[in-house]
């Protein structure tokens, strides 16, 4: 009986043990992901940190045309075309791309623009907020790691984007009009 109850007690003292050890793992891990959560957001390069709702105006080019839009109220319309019907959720779309731009990587010191396709930009986007305007031109892309070169208003800054970033920005004015119930038909 002694023998049972002096097991019991080391069974009971192992799990104590165990449990603590668990405890104190899970604690670590929690405070490691903390750590690397706040290095990852010390590290992001930030081209771009507006609010949304700042936003009074934007533009971009599709192909041969620009795209101007402006919002009025709080209803986004199109300078090409002011009697359409934008989906406002795609605009607004458009410019949560634009409000949050992260590069992956910087080049400063840069010397000749002109070989990252800035010379002649793949696209120019403008956004406009009651602080002023920004231009931001997309250049070539960067073959090896899918990245697009951008410089934002021609600082000597070069930023390496999200290869997905530009192709946010092909979008013609009929991808932006509102579907009616009536077309749906």
């Amino acid at each position: 009986m002694q023998k049972q109850a002096k097991q019991m007690i080391v069974a009971v003292i192992l799990l104590i043990v165990f449990g603590a050890a668990y405890g104190g793992m899970h604690i670590y891990n929690q405070k490691q992901a903390e750590k690397e959560s706040e290095r990852e957001e010390a590290e992001k390069i930030t081209v771009v940190g507006i609010k949304q709702e700042d936003i009074t105006a934007f533009s971009y080019q599709n192909g041969e045309d620009t795209l101007e839009f402006v919002k009025e109220e709080d209803t986004w319309i199109t300078k090409n075309a002011e009697e359409m019907s934008l989906d406002q959720s795609a605009v607004k779309s458009l410019i949560g791309e634009i409000a949050s731009l992260e590069a992956e990587e910087v080049v400063e010191g840069v010397g000749d623009f002109s070989e990252y396709g800035l010379d002649s930009p793949e696209n120019v986007i403008t956004v406009t907020t009651a602080d002023g305007t920004d231009t931001f031109e997309i250049g070539m892309e960067n073959t090896v790691t899918g990245q697009y070169y951008l410089q934002k208003n021609e600082e000597d800054i070069l930023y390496l984007i999200p290869g997905s970033f530009p192709s946010v920005f092909e979008k013609t004015l009929e991808d932006l009009e509102a579907v009616s119930e009536e077309t749906e038909e």
